[in-house]
């Protein structure tokens, strides 16, 4: 093989490596997700109602929920001595 074409097909071989995780990351006309800002399709009242079901369902679930914020969570609290009352350190 001469040199130019050995440096044609390495080059064409480069290309396709480089350009094809591109190309894996394009939309594809199968397979296109709603974009931001894009039009949005109207609901029908049954999704409508659908949906309402749903988020009431989810909130009176969260209110199951105990509030977690008055629990103290610390997994070391056994291995820790607990704080001394004197605010010197010790001398070493």
């Amino acid at each position: 093989m001469k040199p130019l074409t050995k440096m044609c097909i390495g080059a064409t071989v480069a290309l396709a490596v480089v350009t094809g995780p591109a190309l894996a990351q394009s939309d594809t006309p199968k397979m296109s997700l709603p974009t931001a800002g894009g039009p949005e399709k109207r609901l029908t009242s049954e999704e409508l109602e659908r949906r309402k079901a749903v988020d009431e369902a989810y909130q009176s679930a969260i209110k199951k929920i105990p509030n977690q914020a008055q629990k103290v969570n610390d997994p070391w609290a056994t291995v820790r001595p607990p704080p001394s009352s004197s605010s010197s350190k010790p001398s070493r």
